[in-house]
C-alpha cells in the first residue's frame, strides 16, 4: 500500500491484496486467500484514513494475537496494537497520540511496532513545531524500533529518511552519513529490492553534492519499481543540476 501523503509503501499491519479484491464492510475476520487457496492474511478495518484496502498478514496476525494483554479505563481488555490503532484516529491530537503510545510502553517494553510510530508521532510534532527536542525524541524512539528489530528494512528506512530531514534542518552533514550507512545496510544485508532505500539513498547522495551516486541510486529504483514516481522526479532535478537535460 502507498500512503498518499508521503508516497512510502507501507508495510506491516495493512496488506495489499489486488485492487480487484478490496475490503467491504462484512469481511472483517475472514481470511484473505492467495491464488492457490492458502490464506495469507485476515481482512480487518483501516483505522489510518489514508489507505483503501486493509487486511493483516496472517503472521502479524498471530504475533498480535499473542501480546500480553493491557487494561483500559473501562476494564476491557486491549492488545498493544489496539493501542497502536488508537493512536491513528485521525480525530485525535499530536499529543493524545503520543499519550497513547506512551501509555503502552510502560507495560510492552518489547514491541518495536510502538517506538516506530512513537518516532513518527514525534517528528510530527517536529515539523509542526520546529523544535529541536522534538527531533531528538523521534530519532530515540526509531532507533528502539530498529535495536529491537534490526532485520526490519521498513525501521531503517524510515530513520534515514529522519537523518536526512534533520541533517538539511541542522546543517549537519553527520546525520547524512548516518542515513547513507544505514541505508547501505539494507541494501546490502535485508532487501536489496525495495525501491525506497534507493530513493533515500539517492536523496542522502543529493544533499552530499555527489550527483553520480544519486542518479544511480534513482535509477536503481526506477528498474526496481517503475511506477514509483518520486525518483524520477529527484532524478530530473539532478540532471537539472548537472545542466544536463539528456
Amino acid at each position: 500500500l502507498v500512503d498518499n501523503t508521503t508516497g512510502d509503501k507501507l508495510l506491516g499491519y495493512n496488506l495489499l491484496s489486488s485492487m480487484d479484491s478490496p475490503t467491504y464492510g462484512g469481511m472483517s475476520g475472514g481470511g484473505l486467500l492467495d491464488e492457490n487457496g492458502k490464506i495469507v492474511g485476515i481482512y480487518g478495518y483501516d483505522y489510518s484514513g489514508i489507505l483503501s484496502l486493509s487486511s493483516i498478514a496472517i503472521n502479524s496476525y498471530f504475533q498480535i494475537a499473542n501480546q500480553t494483554q493491557l487494561l483500559d479505563n473501562e476494564n476491557s481488555l486491549l492488545t498493544s496494537n489496539d493501542y497502536i490503532m488508537q493512536s491513528l484516529d485521525s480525530n485525535k491530537d499530536i499529543k493524545e497520540k503520543i499519550s497513547l503510545l506512551n501509555k503502552v510502553t510502560e507495560i510492552d517494553r518489547q514491541n518495536p511496532e510502538i517506538y516506530f510510530w512513537l518516532g513518527l508521532r514525534f517528528q510530527e510534532k517536529a515539523q509542526s513545531s520546529q523544535d529541536k527536542k522534538y527531533f531528538q525524541s523521534s530519532l530515540e524512539n526509531f532507533n528502539k524500533a530498529v535495536t529491537l528489530e534490526n532485520t526490519n528494512a521498513r525501521y531503517s528506512i524510515i530513520l534515514s529518511r529522519l537523518y536526512i530531514d534533520y541533517g538539511i534542518n541542522t546543517n549537519n552533514e553527520t546525520y547524512i552519513d548516518k542515513a547513507l550507512e544505514n541505508l547501505n545496510y539494507v541494501i546490502e544485508n535485508l532487501n536489496s529490492n525495495d525501491t525506497r532505500a534507493y530513493y533515500w539513498l539517492g536523496r542522502a547522495y543529493q544533499e552530499k553534492n555527489e550527483y553520480g551516486k544519486a542518479i544511480e541510486s534513482y535509477s536503481k529504483g526506477i528498474k526496481l519499481d517503475p511506477n514509483y514516481s518520486s525518483n524520477y522526479f529527484q532524478r530530473g532535478i539532478v540532471y537539472l543540476n548537472q545542466n544536463s537535460l539528456n
